[in-house]
């Protein structure tokens, strides 16, 4: 058989994955522990069931299993999930008997995974983060002398998001903070707590830098303001994404790749702070994100970039349109909606963001059939994910 992808989850980020792919005649074959919409898409050839990537045990003779049983053994395997990406990143050196795994090792991965060591190794670079403290307890909140609203938030999202509903907890004065602090402590190990000056009007200033990386440089990337989310203050998604290009946030985020010996895509998160003009970096994600596909839109395929050097053939190209959009229909609408009665955008602004053409998060002509099983799904995608 031809060796093909392994995509692990199937959420939207990994249907425009899978699409990407296979339109380069890659067979794909989808993995997910619950159902998704990857697997209505006729791009994927096959969908498994898969278990959370959070059971070692299980996930690791699922997938030693799964390379004899399915025929899958050498195909490249991609995660589209925290959990996933830790799991083959701390197996990497087991699984690459049977799988040619994406992810970066742990030593690498680690930097991105867990935000006290992302900030710790950016401050030592010099790299502008947000105002940032570790306590070790709550005393070390206790005299924090810093401007409020602060905000609290863990170190390692995936518990904390899936046990609050929320990325951080804000909080307007110190008996918040106190709050915020012994409620987190409930739900994540007290030394997992952030504490984060929250930088002003945070939404409107929201870009990502997203590269294929390999050899500490670029070979190509794109860069995106990233105008709404949902919830808009302290979002869980991207709901619409705009192409710039700002070579500072470059500087930047490969300074910081190249530290830690990134190899693979990712996206760098910055925030645009208004008091000192500066980009301040914010968190890596060293998997598939949101809105990727707007890549597809500038000819810059990360993703299939990605596959092509696991099989031997380097890709790499430099260059894009900026203005290009991506829009994810079923969350953007409401947010733009709510933004306007409360008016942190105008009508204007909006009917100008949508006008020409753009890439569709899941709408696709060609593959119409994720975007009926989203709709149908929407109740059930609404309790377990919130968007």
């Amino acid at each position: 058989m031809k060796k093909g992808a392994i995509v692990w989850g199937g959420h939207f980020h990994a249907l425009g994955l899978v699409r990407q792919l296979a339109r380069h005649d890659i067979p794909v074959v989808v993995l997910d522990h619950e159902i998704c919409i990857s697997k209505f898409s006729k791009y994927t050839k096959k969908f498994i069931r898969s278990p959370k990537g959070d059971d070692d045990d299980r996930c690791l003779s699922f997938f030693m299993d799964l390379a004899q049983n399915e025929q899958l053994k050498g195909w490249i395997v991609f995660p589209s999930d925290d959990e996933g990406l830790s799991f083959l990143s701390r197996h990497k050196p087991e699984l690459q008997a049977y799988f040619q795994i994406t992810t970066p090792e742990w030593d690498i991965t680690r930097f991105a995974y867990d935000k006290r060591a992302t900030y710790t190794k950016a401050s030592s670079m010099q790299i502008p983060i947000p105002k940032t403290i570790i306590p070790q307890s709550r005393d070390d909140i206790h005299n924090l002398d810093w401007e409020y609203p602060i905000i609290v938030k863990p170190a390692i999202m995936r518990t904390f998001k899936d046990r609050t509903g929320k990325k951080v907890l804000r909080a307007k004065n110190q008996q918040e903070l106190f709050a915020a602090y012994d409620l987190a402590c409930q739900y994540i190990p007290c030394n997992e707590i952030l504490i984060q000056d929250e930088i002003p009007n945070a939404y409107k200033h929201l870009y990502s830098y997203c590269p294929w990386f390999k050899d500490g440089r670029a070979l190509s990337y794109v860069m995106v303001k990233r105008p709404r989310q949902h919830p808009m203050e302290f979002g869980h998604a991207s709901t619409y994404a705009v192409t710039v290009n700002i070579p500072e946030m470059k500087t930047l985020a490969d300074q910081f790749l190249q530290a830690i010996d990134f190899y693979g895509i990712c996206e760098v998160e910055f925030l645009y702070d208004e008091r000192d003009s500066t980009f301040k970096m914010l968190e890596v994600n060293p998997r598939i994100w949101g809105w990727h596909t707007i890549a597809n839109a500038v000819e810059l395929p990360l993703g299939y970039y990605l596959f092509m050097d696991q099989i031997g053939t380097q890709l790499e190209k430099y260059g894009y349109e900026t203005n290009k959009q991506w829009i994810r229909l079923l969350t953007d609408t409401p947010i733009a909606i709510q933004s306007i009665m409360n008016g942190k955008i105008s009508l204007q602004e909006y009917i100008r963001s949508i006008k020409g053409k753009k890439e569709y998060a899941v709408f696709s002509l060609d593959d119409p059939l994720p975007f009926f099983a989203e709709l149908c799904m929407l109740p059930y995608l609404w309790k377990k994910r919130g968007f």
